[in-house]
């Protein structure tokens, strides 16, 4: 990883995350064991595109586990199972918004591809990372996505964002 810096910078963001959710004192081993994997598969020189979607697992898990996980099954306004197509995200709500709820609110849209692949790897624990195909407009669409649910969560901005913009 030292010899990476797109690897390095990546793990600086969820090393940062991790540094401003996990209270301090208190013990959380399978975040740790999580954070173990991330590093190993950071290791591995992975392109760009494997370094999002491991990196997203990781967060998604974190969340998981430390009960902030966002929802992607089905509507957080009236709790129906979401449609196909134009379906929204709710940042301060934590999940997915359908068409109907979302009409009249300033939410961020989310594609029904990147719903499917952050519903996978937040509700598989065991997954194979380097068997997942997804196109890197997908990855990174939930990626993107991600990375400002992170920022909401903790109501900070992720400085280390701005390092990944340079680097990359």
């Amino acid at each position: 990883i030292r010899q990476n810096l797109r690897s390095t910078s990546r793990l600086y963001l969820v090393l940062e995350f991790l540094n401003k959710i996990l209270p301090e004192g208190e013990s959380h081993s399978k975040v740790f064991d999580r954070l173990l994997y991330l590093l190993e598969n950071l290791d591995k020189k992975e392109s760009r595109e494997r370094r999002i979607v491991v990196i997203t697992y990781f967060c998604l898990q974190a969340l998981r586990e430390l009960g902030y996980y966002p929802h992607f099954r089905e509507c957080i306004k009236c709790q129906k199972n979401l449609e196909q197509g134009d379906n929204f995200f709710d940042f301060l709500g934590a999940g997915t918004v359908c068409r109907d709820c979302g009409k009249e609110e300033a939410l961020i849209t989310i594609s029904d591809q990147a719903i499917i692949f952050l519903r996978f790897l937040i509700e598989n624990k065991n997954i194979s990372l380097p068997e997942i195909k997804v196109s890197i407009k997908v990855s990174t669409e939930a990626y993107v996505l991600l990375e400002r649910y992170l920022e909401t969560t903790i109501d900070s901005e992720l400085k280390s964002r701005k390092f990944i913009k340079q680097v990359d």
